[in-house]
């Protein structure tokens, strides 16, 4: 199984950006993840607020492997974009 810990340090009240940055963060590298029978693709969940995670048995080893590391990838190719779905979730927006 392989995790993804992302930023945890939302206060009690603010779960919604929370839950949106992680199913945000399930969508996003969709387009990052290796596809053969999509079994890897589809066992991404939230595990916990704060971590993703895929069950699929394969998982780690593919992210180990080079151009494995989708979340990294997703996040180096669109800075800012899981702080975006946080501000959407809360009605606000992020200051560049």
């Amino acid at each position: 199984m392989g995790y993804f810990r992302i930023n945890r340090g939302f206060a009690p009240g603010l779960a919604q950006a929370q839950r949106a940055v992680d199913e945000g963060l399930l969508h996003l590298c969709r387009a990052y993840l290796p596809v053969d029978t999509g079994r890897l693709r589809n066992s991404g969940a939230v595990a916990s607020p704060g971590k993703v995670c895929w069950t699929a048995g394969h998982a780690a080893a593919c992210y180990r492997r080079p151009g494995g590391a989708w979340a990294e990838r997703m996040l180096a190719d669109k800075p800012g974009a899981l702080a975006g779905l946080g501000a959407d979730a809360l009605g606000g927006r992020v200051k560049r």
